[in-house]
């Protein structure tokens, strides 16, 4: 192995430690500020979609990432999360992936938030990821989290969901 691709290793290493720690910290935070719950709130049951067009429109506005790169990034795909009492489902683009989910805690600063840890096996089910994730709910129809998942020094990038109502395509922007 190179000394570059091990210092590359090394750097990923960091980064995906960076952002565990981040997660972490904010989901003792809520644990000791007494605001735990360790069920799904009611607020996230139900699907939720990408929302590419404010996703786009918060980067534009506070990154210096060129148009493409921002497009690279954050456009073009069809993706929703549908949250049941104990998983969520992910569909990107047609595909679908089924994770069981777990409330690490929930409180808030200035908005309400859900830290979650969520398993991924894969398909022959020999290996396991853990996920650690921060839900930012702006709205009770509206959340983001940070694409690079609180990654210390990574772009300021959000993915906002909009929740899709019982007679919605989830194309419309409610503000």
């Amino acid at each position: 192995m190179s000394l570059t691709r091990h210092r590359s290793c090394s750097t990923i290493r960091k980064k995906n430690l960076n952002a565990k720690l981040t997660v972490l910290l904010t989901a003792t935070f809520l644990i000791l500020s007494g605001c735990t719950k360790n069920e799904v709130p009611e607020v996230m049951i139900g699907t939720w979609v990408y929302d590419s067009d404010l996703s786009i429109e918060y980067a534009k506005e506070n990154t210096n990432f060129a148009d493409k790169k921002i497009q690279h990034f954050l456009g073009g795909e069809e993706l929703s999360v549908e949250y049941t009492p104990d998983s969520m489902i992910i569909s990107s683009n047609g595909e679908e992936m089924k994770e069981d989910l777990q409330i690490i805690g929930t409180g808030g600063w200035g908005a309400f938030q859900v830290a979650i840890k969520s398993f991924v096996k894969s398909k022959n089910n020999e290996i396991e990821v853990d996920i650690l994730r921060t839900l930012n709910f702006e709205k009770e129809d509206r959340y983001w989290i940070y694409l690079s998942d609180g990654v210390v020094g990574g772009p300021n990038l959000r993915q906002y969901f909009k929740k899709k109502g019982p007679n919605q395509s989830g194309d419309d922007n409610s503000e």
